[in-house]
């Protein structure tokens, strides 16, 4: 079955009878799903290292995406005929350290990857796609500073940062 698919079971089963699908295979991996409504995001959540099966993963992940973001009401089983669902499998982390702010910047305008930041305790993720919507490397590490609960200008000294890419 595919990622999508499973995803949209797993969903529809949880919200039909609040139970999960149980999932079959053992492979490690992580992921995001990321739910849309006629183009607007209306869920996303992922694990950024394995910590079980993908398939398990998918699955908790489109579930808590669709039930549990708060930063939206639940999706409504009514709903989720107009859901488009993303499936992102992340890639092992790496970590990068770079010698200036100048060969970071080259190296996140060039390769545009996901990126984790770690800084004080406090973490925080983009996908490869938010290049989409942040395409200078400065906004994308600000708001990714922000999200984190940061200076939008923290990522400049003390930072650590992971990289990765995704299939979706």
């Amino acid at each position: 079955m595919n990622n999508i698919k499973l995803a949209r079971q797993a969903i529809k089963k949880y919200l039909e009878t609040g139970k999960k699908i149980k999932a079959v295979s053992k492979q490690p991996g992580a992921c995001f799903v990321t739910l849309y409504n006629h183009g607007r995001l209306r869920g996303c959540i992922g694990n950024i290292e394995p910590v079980g099966s993908l398939e398990q993963a998918i699955i908790d992940n489109a579930i808590a995406a669709a039930a549990r973001d708060g930063r939206f009401e639940p999706v409504s089983l009514e709903e989720l005929k107009d859901l488009s669902i993303e499936v992102s499998v992340l890639s092992l982390l790496t970590t990068i350290v770079p010698k200036s702010v100048k060969e970071l910047l080259e190296r996140l305008r060039k390769e545009k990857p996901g990126l984790v930041i770690e800084k004080f305790g406090q973490r925080a993720v983009f996908l490869p796609q938010v290049w989409e919507k942040l395409p200078d490397a400065q906004e994308f590490l600000g708001q990714l500073c922000l999200k984190a609960g940061l200076a939008a200008d923290d990522w400049q000294a003390g930072m650590k940062f992971f990289v990765f890419s995704v299939e979706k």
